[in-house]
């Protein structure tokens, strides 16, 4: 018990050091007691913590959101999101439990767009490559993304405002940012809102669409209106 209390004090000083995207994360520095994986707690699912809304997540003392997998031993896993943050952590490790990568992806709850330093390592905890993953965005980084999105007054960095209705996508083949922005949700599944279409080459706004039906917003399963002029705005989460 002693040591996982340790575990949830130390996901606290992590926490508030990542509300603001840092690029270069060292998890060895930041987190010494998250660079193992407990297998131990995984067998009990981490009975003594609480779950989230969704069930999909356990929740610490301060807000942060994780869950782990393991299939067969072979692929382990942490997923962190931390506290008013619009990133998700990963640490994936090696079948002894051991940290064998660490990284960012863009957005909650998202594996798809890798931003920052990407660090693989081996079973002694040695670095043996250092990725950077922002180097795809050319101009417009995934911090630009987020001062952006702050600036047009959607998010907070400091507060998490709308962290939850709010993605970042980065389509590598045209070299643009797709930045969302749900304005409206009702129970048949169907949001409105607003996306922004950014040329990461030269950092450029391209385009904004105002979405007035959709499923999912970055697979095309969208009716579209692109107008210079922006329609009267709908209720926006908090």
């Amino acid at each position: 018990m002693r040591k996982f209390h340790q575990f949830i004090m130390l996901f606290f000083v992590f926490s508030l050091s990542a509300q603001v995207y840092h690029k270069n994360i060292n998890p060895f520095d930041i987190y010494p007691e998250f660079q193992k994986f407990d297998f131990d707690q995984y067998k009990t699912d981490y009975k003594n913590l609480p779950s989230d809304s969704s069930g999909r997540f356990k929740v610490l003392k301060d807000g942060t959101l994780f869950r782990s997998e393991n299939f067969n031993n072979k692929d382990i896993w942490y997923h962190v999101i931390p506290p008013k943050s619009y990133i998700t952590l990963s640490y994936h490790f090696y079948p002894s439990g051991r940290l064998k990568e660490f990284g960012q992806f863009a957005s909650l709850d998202s594996y798809v767009i890798k931003i920052g330093i990407w660090k693989d390592y081996d079973e002694n905890g040695k670095i043996l490559k250092m990725t950077d993953e922002d180097i795809k965005f050319k101009k417009f980084s995934f911090a630009d993304a987020l001062n952006f999105m702050e600036k047009k007054g959607y998010i907070n960095l400091k507060t998490g405002k709308n962290r939850t209705v709010s993605s970042f996508y980065f389509d590598t083949e045209k070299e643009i940012w797709e930045l969302y922005i749900q304005t409206y949700y009702n129970e048949e599944v169907e949001e409105k809102g607003i996306q922004y279409i950014i040329n990461s080459q030269n950092g450029k706004l391209k385009k904004v669409l105002y979405i007035e039906k959709c499923l999912y917003p970055f697979e095309g399963l969208c009716n579209t209106i692109n107008k210079k002029k922006k329609p009267k705005k709908n209720y926006i989460y908090n």
